[in-house]
């Protein structure tokens, strides 16, 4: 079975309206966990995103389901990919596709700045029912996985160490927990002729409201904490996903 009968036999329990036989795949850049492929329909002249999730998103403590919760509590604000069918079984997904160029460090102006900046306030407003994010919890879980496998070197490990103190600290304080991206950056953001749109929510859960702030350089990029945080927790997914 070829590559394109796979994906159609995945397809075909969506009952999405599909002709088959008029239909194409292009198998996109991975992404930082799944495999994502470009769905052409030709008869009705669209486009989609078919992801499908990897079996390490457990490892990269990723909640799928949650992740629906946020895209469906987003859809009306126009700021991300609308679903288009969401897998019972959480093992794949199917979005509108976002046609626009991407940006990056190079092209994101101080007008991308501010236009995202407004952004990230009107999702920080919007209410879910989701539990506060524990990024004290994140980050051991990632170094235990990695423990597992193979031997974390002294210097990260003392690393962690001094930095243990500062993040139960951190995740103790009675800071209110917004919707936060949790992977904001200028690949994840693409600009379209209906304004800029953010993909890749997977990571996303009610976080820190400086944490979006931080990834995208809106906000001091001379905190200690904050760097170190996102540092730390980027060093770790890479280690994890060489594993």
């Amino acid at each position: 079975m070829n590559k394109n009968s796979e994906l159609i036999k995945l397809i075909e329990k969506t009952a999405l309206n599909f002709n088959f036989k008029k239909i194409s795949f292009k198998k996109l850049q991975n992404g930082k966990v799944n495999n994502s492929f470009l769905i052409n329909d030709d008869e009705n002249k669209k486009k989609y995103i078919l992801r499908i999730n990897s079996l390490k998103s457990n490892k990269f403590n990723i909640s799928r389901k949650n992740e629906i919760i946020i895209l469906n509590a987003i859809k009306e604000y126009e700021i991300a990919p609308k679903i288009v069918f969401s897998d019972p079984q959480l093992k794949f997904l199917i979005t509108e596709y976002i046609d626009g160029s991407v940006c990056s460090k190079k092209n994101f102006s101080l007008n991308d700045r501010a236009i995202l900046k407004k952004i990230i306030e009107k999702y920080q407003k919007i209410e879910i029912g989701l539990p506060k994010f524990n990024y004290l919890k994140h980050i051991e879980k990632y170094q235990k996985i990695i423990s597992q496998k193979s031997i974390i070197d002294n210097k990260l490990k003392k690393r962690l160490e001094k930095f243990y103190p500062h993040l139960e600290s951190f995740q103790n304080k009675n800071w209110s927990p917004v919707l936060c991206h949790h992977d904001l950056n200028p690949s994840n953001i693409i600009k379209t002729d209906k304004g800029m749109k953010i993909i890749d929510w997977e990571f996303a859960g009610y976080g820190h409201p400086e944490y979006d702030l931080h990834c995208i350089g809106l906000i001091d990029k001379g905190d200690f904490f904050f760097n170190e945080l996102i540092n730390i927790i980027n060093d770790l997914w890479h280690m994890i996903n060489n594993n």
